[in-house]
């Protein structure tokens, strides 16, 4: 009889470097995070944003919509700011339930 293992989609946590002194209406790219600790494709999506937030895989188009990653995938965000000076604007991502903030500060 074969028994087939549960897949593990849940990724190890990762983080994004927040990023302070930018000028308005200016679109950061962040760090490059690398997907690790899944056997298969797990989600992918941007759940929270105050601002205009994308994401991009392995160095594609940068995209909004919800999508998959797989291990050792390459991951990078993009957030918009804002008008007003001395302000943070944030979005969430979330890979397979496990989620990090990419924070942006407008300069004073």
């Amino acid at each position: 009889m074969y028994l087939r293992q549960r897949q593990d989609l849940v990724p190890d946590a990762f983080s994004f470097t927040p990023v302070t002194g930018v000028e308005p209406f200016t679109d950061i790219i962040s760090n490059t995070i690398i997907v690790k600790g899944i056997d298969a494709p797990t989600s992918i999506a941007i759940i929270n944003a105050n601002e205009t937030a994308t994401y991009s895989i392995n160095n594609g188009p940068f995209i909004a919509e919800s999508g998959t990653v797989s291990n050792n995938d390459q991951v990078r965000m993009t957030l918009s700011t804002g008008s007003q000076l001395a302000n943070t604007h944030s979005a969430t991502l979330s890979i397979g339930g496990v989620t990090a903030d990419f924070k942006v500060t407008t300069r004073p």
